[in-house]
Order: structure tokens, then sequence, then C-alpha cells
């Protein structure tokens, strides 16, 4: 699934390293300080969170911060990613965070109206800046590896 939200995401431009991805997943799950939770459907998982309080950088409280936030296509507008945020703000408010800081790197904007019906604040806007000559050789990568490389973001 991991591989999923890669390709569907603004990352698509860039190879995806299956074992290094599940070794962070598997940090993230023995780390108290991340919440990985995950939905479940007809017992097939169908999306997860993952998210960490943390400091912040200005003043001593405590802030909660997805890390990934992924619903599978066919599970979109089912209740699945309302209550996978829900168990993760329920989850940050328990570890003493005073606010949570979802962020979106996806282009096509659902995401943004999933936060804005739920009456979250948008507070800023996520930019890139690709650098070509590491675009290239991620691009390679990709080549070398049979896939597709896609234009990025859009």
């Amino acid at each position: 699934m991991g591989v999923a939200m890669a390709l569907e995401g603004s990352y698509r431009h860039l190879p995806v390293n299956v074992e290094k991805s599940a070794a962070k997943f598997r940090a993230w799950i023995a780390d108290p300080d991340y919440c990985v939770l995950v939905a479940m459907h007809d017992g097939k998982v169908i999306g997860f969170v993952i998210g960490f309080v943390a400091s912040h950088d200005f003043h001593d409280g405590l802030g909660a911060w997805d890390k990934l936030f992924y619903l599978r296509p066919e599970a979109r507008g089912s209740g699945y990613a309302y209550r996978l945020y829900r168990a993760f703000r329920q989850w940050a408010a328990a570890k003493g965070a005073l606010d949570v800081w979802p962020g979106v790197s996806t282009a096509d904007g659902k995401a943004v109206q999933f936060y804005q019906r739920m009456g979250l604040e948008a507070v800023g806007v996520l930019f890139r800046d690709p650098l070509s000559d590491n675009a290239e050789v991620a691009t390679s990568q990709l080549a070398s590896q049979g896939q597709q490389p896609e234009a990025p973001c859009g």
C-alpha cells in the first residue's frame, strides 16, 4: 500500500525503495512518540495514518504532525479517513499535544477539502523545487528498475 501511496502522490517521480519503507514502518511502530493507525475492511488494510508528537520549535508545548496518511481510492468517501484522523487527534491529545498539523502533499485538492469539511484552518502551502540534476538521477533509477517516471506534481 505504501508503494501505491508513493506512486499516486507528489513523490511519484522518485523510485520507491520497498525495503527502506518497510524498515521505516517498523521503526515508527516501535517508537512511543509515533502513532500508527490502520483501517481494515473485510480483513484487508484499506488505509493508515502515521504521525508523531514533538516539541514545537518556538515554545515549550507539544504539537502533533502526520507523517503519512493514505486511504485506498475505493475506500475514499466511506468515513474511514474521518475515523482515522479523529483517532490520531485523540491520540495526540492524550500525549499532551496542543494542536495537530496535518499536511497535504498531493495536488488534487480532495485532501484539502477533507480537512476543511472538518473545520481545520489552512495555514500554509507546500512547495517543491526540483533540482534538475538530482531529478535526472532519480529518473535513471526508475528506468533501471523498470518503472515509468511520471511528470512531477501533475
